[in-house]
């Protein structure tokens, strides 16, 4: 009898440790911390084989764990994303779970007393069993992992809750990876002096948002302004004077458009703007507006006038391609400066209607 016990734990410590391995592989994966949450569910749910599982994330902030994935079937809407105070007199296991930095294991959901503020949702969810497990990086708790039994299968052992912590201990390592990729990558993609994407945002954006408005058949347009008289601030006032200026226009320009337009910094005293589901009309009231604030600037250093040019380029009007579009946006805006600035220039309109 006790030659079978010990032969029955070993071959659960080698099933965990390669439940553990082929769970490590997958969470090595260089990724978003989108794509990370997706791997760790599926690690949870095929690796670690339990029925149902969900994830949330500590915001200190607004004092609350929120609730970020899950997975698992018979989920009601309310259920699957919560968000819970982080409250020490509320009765829910993962709160309780969060403030002990230690698992909470729960066998009968309906009579265990942490469970008291959360029973209906149990019942709701027809949780048999579950664990409360929470992720800890450097001694923080960054948020839970929580994993539960349904139907037949609604009990698990000691070494299912070690095999839990020790993935939670992995998944927070990975989740903390992911938010360092994200970081680095928005870093990437960010213009360092205006806080704008950069050129290279710019140009994959393009690409994604004009593949989606050919699929939809939804007009795009883009604009490219370019900043009348920096090399004039710059030779009389300094490049500081320059910047400072390049700053304020971005903030300018941003706060005249919809937040789903997307604004970068496109070269030294270009931006470039992506303006999905509209055409040349209505991107020329749009940058109009710009173009006005813009106007209102005092002049920099009490001398010189800031004013800008800018050129328009709509899908599929005048163009099918990003390089396309591109070239368009970019030759009536120069011809808009060769005018003598200050104006606003689309395919379809003179200098005199783009105005001065």
């Amino acid at each position: 009898m006790r030659s079978a016990r010990r032969m029955q734990k070993k071959e659960e410590s080698l099933s965990n440790t390669q439940a553990i391995y082929e769970a490590a592989q997958r969470l090595l994966t260089t990724c978003s911390l989108h794509k990370k949450l997706h791997i760790i569910m599926s690690c949870l749910e095929e690796c670690l084989a339990w029925d149902r599982g969900w994830l949330g994330f500590v915001d200190k902030s607004r004092g609350v764990l929120k609730g970020e994935a899950y997975f698992g079937e018979n989920v009601p809407p309310q259920h699957a994303i919560p968000e819970i105070p982080l409250n020490s007199e509320l009765k829910n296991p993962a709160i309780i779970a969060v403030l002990a930095k230690s698992p909470v294991i729960v066998r009968d959901p309906l009579s265990d007393p942490r469970c008291q503020d959360f029973r209906d949702g149990l019942i709701a969810l027809g949780t048999k069993c579950f664990v409360k497990t929470p992720l800890i990086l450097s001694g923080d708790v960054i948020g839970i992992i929580g994993v539960d039994r349904i139907g037949e299968r609604f009990d698990f052992t000691d070494g299912d809750v070690e095999l839990l912590t020790a993935f939670a201990d992995l998944a927070a390592l990975a989740i903390e990876n992911a938010r360092l990729y994200d970081k680095a990558r928005e870093l990437s993609m960010t213009d360092a002096l205006t806080g704008l994407r950069n050129y290279r945002f710019f140009s994959e954006q393009l690409k994604v948002e004009l593949a989606q408005a050919s699929r939809t058949r939804r007009p795009l347009s883009i604009a490219i302004l370019d900043v009348d008289n920096l090399k004039v601030v710059n030779d009389r006032l300094g490049h500081p004077a320059g910047d400072a200026l390049l700053q304020e226009i971005a903030s300018i320009i941003q706060s005249s458009l919809r937040s789903s337009d997307v604004v970068a910094r496109y070269g030294g005293d270009e931006f470039a703007i992506i303006l999905d589901g509209i055409g040349s009309e209505f991107a020329c009231t749009a940058a109009k507006r710009c173009l006005e604030a813009i106007r209102r600037l005092p002049p920099v250093g009490q001398q010189i006038k800031v004013t800008v040019s800018i050129g328009i380029a709509s899908y599929p009007d005048q163009a099918f391609t990003d390089a396309e579009l591109l070239h368009r946006a970019d030759a009536l805006c120069y011809k808009a400066k060769n005018a003598g600035g200050n104006r606003v220039q689309t395919a379809g309109t003179s200098d005199q209607e783009a105005g001065n």
